[in-house]
């Protein structure tokens, strides 16, 4: 299910980037208007009406009538915001500005949300202004926008400031995201990480971007942008998904289906919502209250397996924190919802933004917190694994480390090849030169034999003057070629140094699986032969003398 559950979120979420950067490139609206700006004048009172016409949207028109008064003075617009309506402003009979959506959009029909900015010009004040607007859905008939006479750039300011909060607050939202996702990419390989912060990333992102784009202020920065008013809709419609999935790592019982109770729903959702968008038949605004439902779903299943996890497991300390964070997180969207719906859309809050950004921080330290603390001890038992499986003198693997590879279950010893070492002479240079000579000839014999044959498997120190090569998937006659290199070097090394002579005998057999009934089987063979190379040594030395 879970699998399911992120396939079917990447699915959604890849088309929803798609139609997104589709509808960047081919939706438009026709904004007409005249010259630059000239003239102040105050905010004005206004009448309104509404006037039947069977060719509008919803079979009528609002119009709003003022007069433009004010004294001569300069940068002087009539500034008004329109939540789906397309717009004409008649100015003394004459029509001074359009905007309504383009004819060649491939589907939806609404313009979205648009700063309006007409000119008024000084010969306009004293003249009667005509403001008509055609509701594209329902909701937005009863909305009223207010008109503001004035200086652009002040008019613009303000709003920018008001709309402050939400717009810093979804910034740190998106950039928190960012963080999470790329910490986790970076690492990926590490076990000790909470890879649930991906999830938690994620709704950040979502989160950040919803706020940021659902705040009439970003109209400004991006004006006559259309893509702009949807990517509101497309962050929430999947934004219960990651969030879930999220919470579903923080508790005990985390393989109950309780939790894809709301991920479900909002890919039922989507999978609803986008056809219906795309093939004109109802736009994303008029589905919004499934979007809506998903949320209060996810709140009820939440609230319902946090009260589980409580009675299961009491208060621990990352429950409390996580139920307090939710609770505010909830009450903040509750609220955010309310004002949605009462102001009919005109107005957001930044209170749910507040609690989902406290939220991400909080949970996302913690998170990273308790990931430092394992990390923290993976590297110490990393360390005492190293130890333990790892021969201090000559930093090559040890017995154990040799018994615990050979006697795991995946291990093939087919077409192996054991090579056994043994120094000659090593207990008369300890009593000869004394164990520090003795430790450097151990040392330098492990170099030589590292160096030719590493490459080829695990080096390992067997005992005080034994050691051994485990070669996979090389023949013999490499080997005997690479043996003939060990005694090279230790001849080269010898030549350079006088306190030490270097002497490693050798031996080695490949695993027979007619006379051996594992791999120790083939070491005993090839420490046979090994000895009796050692024995040899040891003759022509005394030959020698």
């Amino acid at each position: 299910m879970s699998r399911f559950v992120k396939i079917s979120y990447m699915v959604c979420s890849a088309v929803l980037v798609i139609l997104f950067f589709f509808m960047l490139i081919t939706c438009r609206l026709d904004v007409s208007s005249r010259g630059d700006a000239s003239g102040y004048a105050a905010v004005a009172d206004f009448e309104a009406e509404s006037v039947q016409d069977s060719t509008a949207e919803q079979g009528l028109l609002q119009r709003y009538t003022f007069t433009l008064g004010g004294s001569d003075t300069v940068d002087r617009v009539l500034a008004f915001f329109t939540y789906h309506q397309n717009a004409e402003v008649r100015i003394g009979g004459e029509s001074v500005y359009r905007m309504q959506i383009n004819d060649g959009n491939p589907f939806g029909r609404t313009p979205g949300c648009v700063w309006n900015s007409v000119v008024i010009r000084n010969e306009d004040l004293g003249k009667t202004a005509e403001v008509t607007l055609e509701p594209v859905y329902k909701d937005a008939i009863k909305v009223a926008p207010d008109f503001l006479l004035g200086s652009k750039y002040d008019i613009y300011r303000d709003q920018i400031i008001r709309d402050l909060p939400s717009l810093v607050l979804g910034t740190i939202a998106v950039c928190l995201g960012l963080i999470y996702v790329i910490y986790i990419v970076y690492n990926r390989k590490n076990t000790e990480v909470d890879k649930s912060l991906l999830m938690l990333g994620l709704f950040s992102i979502q989160v950040g971007l919803w706020k940021i784009t659902d705040a009439d202020a970003v109209h400004i920065l991006l004006p006559d942008n259309i893509v702009v008013s949807y990517v509101p809709y497309f962050t929430l419609m999947l934004i219960a998904i990651p969030f879930s999935l999220f919470i579903k790592s923080l508790h005990s019982a985390a393989r109950t289906s309780a939790w894809y109770i709301p991920c479900l729903f909002c890919i039922g959702s989507a999978a609803v919502q986008l056809p219906l968008q795309l093939f004109g038949i109802t736009d994303l605004r008029e589905m919004l209250w499934l979007t809506h439902v998903s949320l209060f779903v996810l709140c009820a299943v939440d609230m319902f397996l946090i009260i589980q996890e409580i009675r299961a497991r009491g208060w621990s300390r990352r429950v409390k924190i996580n139920v307090s964070c939710i609770v505010l997180c909830f009450a903040g969207l509750i609220l955010d919802l309310c004002i949605y719906y009462i102001s009919m859309g005109k107005s957001q809050s930044a209170l749910g933004l507040l609690g989902f950004t406290t939220y991400n921080v909080v949970l996302g330290l913690y998170s990273i917190r308790e990931a430092k603390a394992l990390m923290a001890i993976g590297m110490q038992a990393k360390k005492l694994e190293s130890k333990a499986f790892h021969d201090q003198l000559t930093g090559l693997n040890n017995r154990t480390a040799f018994a615990d590879l050979t006697n795991a279950e995946n291990f093939d010893p087919e077409k192996c090849v054991v090579v056994m070492f043994d120094l000659n002479n090593l207990k008369r240079c300890n009593d000869t030169y004394g164990h520090e000579i003795g430790d450097r000839y151990i040392c330098e014999s492990a170099k030589i034999i590292g160096e030719c044959f590493s490459d080829l498997g695990p080096c390992y120190r067997m005992g005080g003057d034994e050691f051994c090569a485990l070669v996979q998937g090389c023949s013999l006659g490499e080997c005997r070629k690479r043996l003939e290199r060990v005694g090279k070097l230790a001849a080269e090394y010898n030549e350079t140094h006088e306190d030490i002579h270097i002497g490693i005998a050798c031996g080695y057999e490949v695993f027979d699986r007619r006379i051996d009934y594992d791999i120790n089987d083939t070491l005993r063979r090839a420490d046979k032969m090994m000895y009796e190379k050692k024995f040899s040594m040891k003759h022509q030395d005394c030959s020698a003398m």
